[in-house]
């Protein structure tokens, strides 16, 4: 049994095993390169479309977002009680460059809540004296 095994083993020495390549044209070659450089085109093109397309998505959800958080019932509830605040802010300072500046941050504001709906009557007074030129 060994006998044969190493008859074998000695068979296979003398097989010299050959690898045979054919020969490839040049057009050939140009063809491989060609599809090599548009598969890597294709994937570059949906990469950075695929970013692009990620923008653009997260950009339009982020304005849908603002939009639904800025017209509900708490928000609004939320600038009321901000101005209430600015009002008894202004009222309780004496003259000063910090009552202007409280002056300006509530029309400013008072102009977002009179777009989105009529505010609330002790604002709209509030308004009439702080926003001269409303």
């Amino acid at each position: 049994m060994i006998a044969k095994f190493y008859r074998v083993i000695k068979n296979a020495n003398r097989v010299k095993c050959t690898k045979t390549t054919l020969p490839r044209s040049k057009e050939v070659e140009m063809k491989a390169i060609g599809a090599t450089l548009a598969a890597l085109l294709i994937v570059i093109v949906l990469c950075v479309g695929g970013w692009f397309g990620y923008w653009w998505l997260a950009k339009a959800n982020q304005s849908q977002r603002y939009d639904v958080n800025t017209h509900s019932q708490q928000y609004l509830a939320s600038l009321i009680s901000q101005e209430r605040d600015r009002v008894a802010a202004y009222d309780s300072l004496p003259d000063g460059p910090q009552r202007t500046a409280i002056a300006r941050m509530f029309c400013a504001v008072f102009q977002e809540l009179s777009d989105k709906g009529t505010p609330p009557s002790d604002l709209t007074t509030a308004s009439i004296r702080l926003c001269p030129a409303s």
